[in-house]
């Protein structure tokens, strides 16, 4: 007999990984997989007793884990770049615990490591990551997903670290020899992100404009641009793909987080 998601949610808790509940409503992509706690992730338990009243609440719940015990490289299939990536790097990839998503992803955890938290896009479209930090993943394999390599965490292959972090910047020579971007630059790095937000598919809007808030954050940082003119086109951008005001700002409130603090 297969094991409910509650018992699987503890035996994870019994091995010391953090888990919580998260929404289960398939038709609903922009909810789905969405924490049901207060706090989200930051509500994640190893606590028996706790798990067990989650799950008596939302009995359909999905299992979310934290990725602090392992980081996961999530390549969504369903898309042809994430795809090719797969196909370009497969043999790069070592043996390790993998996992099957709803949607015909895969999920392949490694062991922890410091300098691999949450990316979206950086590897390649539709191809994340989520480790240290604010990451965290379904537990597909306790919904009866495949899993495969059941017994094997590799460590994390170098060249996805060194594909994540971020550019090293030239070292300045002098003041005065230091050139900000030209106007015409600005526009166009500005007309890519904008047309990028603005043409986001249902499924994938929430993780696009996230990454174009990044990218306009970074230009906030390089004082390309003023933050208000960046939140107002972030905004205006990510409305044109369809998503609702709430989560636009929900989300650019996060992208822009290091910039407004």
């Amino acid at each position: 007999m297969s094991k409910a998601p509650v018992d699987h949610g503890n035996g994870l808790a019994r091995q010391g990984v953090e888990v919580f509940p998260c929404k289960n409503i398939p038709a609903d992509p922009e909810c789905h997989k969405a924490p049901l706690t207060i706090r989200g992730f930051k509500d994640a338990s190893t606590d028996e007793a706790i798990i067990r009243g989650w799950w008596q609440c939302w009995p359909d719940a999905l299992v979310g884990v934290v990725a602090e015990k392992f980081c996961a490289v999530d390549v969504d299939l369903q898309h042809a770049a994430a795809r090719a990536w797969l196909d370009q790097h497969r043999h790069k990839i070592p043996i390790t615990r993998t996992h099957r998503t709803q949607r015909g992803g895969l999920h392949f955890l490694f062991r922890p490591h410091a300098e691999v938290g949450c990316s979206v896009a950086i590897l390649a479209p539709h191809v994340d990551t989520r480790g240290q930090g604010k990451g965290y993943v379904i537990w597909w394999p306790a919904h009866g997903f495949e899993v495969m390599h059941r017994e094997v965490i590799a460590p994390v292959p170098g060249w996805i670290v060194t594909a994540l972090r971020p550019a090293t910047p030239e070292p300045a020579v002098a003041a005065t020899s230091i050139k900000r971007p030209s106007n015409s630059l600005v526009a166009a790095r500005l007309s890519g992100i904008i047309a990028r937000a603005a043409s986001a598919q249902e499924g994938e809007r929430n993780s696009v404009t996230f990454w174009c808030g990044c990218r306009l954050a970074e230009m906030v940082r390089d004082q390309m641009i003023r933050r208000e003119e960046a939140m107002a086109l972030l905004i205006e951008a990510a409305a044109r793909s369809g998503l609702a005001r709430r989560e636009i700002l929900k989300t650019a409130r996060s992208a822009f987080w290091g910039v407004w603090t």
